[in-house]
């Protein structure tokens, strides 16, 4: 029994030098319009994202991420969106041939610069894709994000919900 005893820590061990994983992601988002008449262009989003794994299959991070937006109400501005969000993630099946798809939600707040100064907002987002392994502590991600920030004030009088698709792809390590 003794014998077994440097077995056991060994795969403890194992088990938590990979349970932390950080997420380098680069992609576009693409805004629909909002609640008034305000059209939205779309510009790149990053993002980094920190997780640790719950169980095999489950993981709860958080994710700090910038985007730009340009919104046309009342006149054109170009508006940076910082977000804080705290992530729940869940691999769907085991891995098949290196491949994993994943799903998630996410809640959290976004502080986003506008004409009239900072606002700040209630963000969700739900997300989907795939992880594709390139070594024992690399993956390599593509994913969809649907974003809503709810009630972002852009004047005194201009106030709508935020709403849109992001495309990403991300480089993902695990500790």
């Amino acid at each position: 029994m003794k014998n077994l005893r440097p077995l056991a820590l060994l795969a403890l061990t194992t088990a938590a030098a990979q349970a932390y994983n950080v997420e380098f992601q680069f992609g576009a988002n693409r805004p629909a319009r909002g609640d008034l008449a305000g059209a939205y262009k779309g510009d790149s989003a990053t993002g980094l994202s920190w997780s640790t794994n719950v169980s095999e299959q489950i993981s709860l991070g958080t994710t700090f991420s910038l985007r730009q937006l340009e919104h046309s109400l009342p006149t054109p501005t170009q508006n940076d969106v910082k977000s804080l969000m705290l992530d729940l993630v869940w691999e769907l099946g085991s891995e098949r041939g290196g491949i994993k798809p994943f799903f998630g939600g996410s809640i959290g707040n976004s502080w986003i610069d506008t004409p009239t100064g900072n606002d700040s907002a209630i963000t969700g987002i739900l997300s989907a894709g795939l992880r594709f392994n390139l070594s024992d502590t690399t993956e390599f991600v593509v994913g969809a994000r649907y974003f809503n920030m709810w009630n972002v004030n852009y004047t005194d009088t201009v106030s709508e919900d935020v709403k849109g698709w992001e495309s990403y792809a991300a480089i993902r390590l695990k500790f």
